[in-house]
């Protein structure tokens, strides 16, 4: 079943790493023009949401799909991982950003 993903064009077919890296730097470039508001583009097939929101959407879009592609138990994983994390000090790694 399509979730409408588009990870099939860019991983599953190809069979390749999911395209996740291109899309934080997308998110990135959305905050950096202060493009925080859903806002749409012209495309063949209609109306593209796009924005700052929309790109983080599409991170978690290949995220899950590649959970799902390689059985992960990401629920587990997340919450072992922010259990982890709130024992954690503040700026742990010693760097300043």
């Amino acid at each position: 079943t399509c979730i409408g993903c588009n990870v099939c064009i860019s991983r599953w077919e190809i069979g390749g790493p999911p395209m996740i890296c291109t899309q934080n730097a997308t998110a990135g470039e959305e905050y950096r023009r202060d493009r925080m508001e859903l806002w749409y583009s012209d495309s063949p097939i209609g109306p593209k949401p796009e924005g700052f929101a929309v790109e983080l959407a599409d991170i978690l879009i290949r995220v899950f799909d590649l959970a799902g592609g390689e059985s992960v138990a990401l629920q587990e994983a997340y919450n072992l991982k922010t259990a982890y994390n709130r024992k954690r000090k503040y700026r742990h790694g010693g760097l300043k950003a």
